[in-house]
């Protein structure tokens, strides 16, 4: 088995801070998006949709993030909020 034992996790921890940082910032960021955009969707009844891509890139952020983290991807993920379809 290969396996960077303790080292390759601590190693993979800080390089995954920077995303983690962004990502805490992002997730205040997009919740009161969506705080705005619930209030302009009661009130004209259609959703912002600039307003739902940017909560939904950066849910995708974090969770690429979590993935690569936990072994789930092997490629470093992206600085990026781009909302990729499912």
């Amino acid at each position: 088995m290969g396996g960077g034992g303790a080292a390759g996790g601590t190693k993979k921890t800080l390089a995954i801070l920077p995303h983690l940082l962004a990502g805490i910032f992002l997730g205040a960021l997009a919740a009161i998006a969506a705080w705005f955009g619930f209030w302009v969707t009661l009130f004209t009844g259609r959703s912002p949709e600039r307003i739902h891509d940017f909560a939904a890139g950066a849910i995708q952020w974090v969770m690429r993030s979590i993935a690569w983290l936990g072994g789930l991807n092997d490629e470093y993920p992206p600085f990026s909020l781009s909302v990729t379809p499912a």
